[in-house]
């Protein structure tokens, strides 16, 4: 056998073996559908238990538990829980924060509108609702413009209006009146 002979048995000559295509998995997104409350209930004393999918780490921050950040433990392949307890006066807007380590977090609140972190005290309550911005819907209704006015003098202008037409009302009823007198 010769020197160009693909048959003489050198590892150099004979053609690779391509390497077999890895089998790729969906890239892990973290959002609401990996995070299940027990309850969305929010009142004093109660508590919420956080199953959560993450392939990391998790951590469950909030404003109305009685600890912060909640004792996360973990419960299986990819799974953690959390229980949380209500403190007995809640603020309000009432928030949790659930941080999957890498792919992002996701936060709950009683008021989704105002979900700032900004609360003003009060006895919060209500349901946990997912935080997403709030897309108005409908049609526009800008108004005439009447009622819009710097500072706080629109309601003041409004009574006028009504001050001013019920005196009218009065001095068209008056002279009725002393026409049938009259007559």
């Amino acid at each position: 056998m010769g020197d160009g002979d693909p048959g003489n048995g050198d590892p150099s000559e004979s053609p690779s073996p391509s390497p077999s295509p890895t089998p790729t998995k969906p890239a892990f997104k973290f959002g609401y559908d990996k995070v299940k409350l027990s309850s969305l209930r929010v009142a004093p004393g109660y508590k919420t238990t956080f199953t959560v999918t993450c392939p990391t780490s998790v951590v469950i921050t909030g404003n109305g538990y009685t600890q912060n950040p909640l004792p996360v433990k973990k419960a299986g392949d990819n799974t953690w829980t959390a229980v949380g307890t209500f403190r007995s006066k809640l603020p309000t807007p009432t928030i949790a924060t659930v941080a999957c380590k890498g792919y992002g977090s996701v936060s709950y609140t009683t008021q989704p509108d105002k979900g700032d972190g900004n609360g003003g005290g009060g006895n919060g309550g209500g349901t946990m609702k997912p935080k997403t911005p709030k897309i108005p819907t409908g049609r526009i209704d800008t108004g005439d413009g009447s009622m819009y006015m710097q500072g706080s003098s629109a309601p003041l202008l409004a009574a006028g209006w009504g001050a001013l037409m019920l005196a009218g009302l009065g001095a068209v009823a008056l002279r009725r009146r002393t026409v049938r007198e009259r007559s």
